[in-house]
């Protein structure tokens, strides 16, 4: 019974794993920690590249839409002179009726 109770004691006094495997264990968490340091680092990179990129998504909007009031100013620019040359056709059309008349009358009076 006492050499049970000895050979009981001593298997408690044991490692679950060998020493090779906690230091492997010990180098694993270490890589994990630099890994994640690294990988920390990239998400900070690409946050700053994706914000660079938003800067310049901005300003090509900011031009996009100078480019749209520069448009829009041109276009009612034509738009008004569209309407000068219609009026001008309607007066033209006007006159040259009121011109046939008068010419028409002349001859039937003479």
């Amino acid at each position: 019974m006492l050499i049970s109770i000895s050979v009981f004691g001593q298997s408690d006094r044991s490692i679950p794993y060998p020493q090779s495997d906690r230091d492997r264990s010990i180098r694993m968490e270490e890589r994990q920690n630099t890994l994640d340091a690294k990988i920390e680092a990239l998400r900070q990179e690409m946050n700053a590249k994706f914000d660079a990129v938003d800067k310049c998504f901005e300003a090509v909007d900011k031009r996009f839409e100078s480019m749209e009031t520069s448009f829009d100013k041109r276009f009612n620019v034509l738009e008004n002179q569209m309407y000068v040359i219609i009026a001008g056709i309607f007066g033209l059309i006007g006159f040259v009726a009121y011109d046939r008349r008068r010419a028409n009358e002349g001859k039937i009076k003479a």
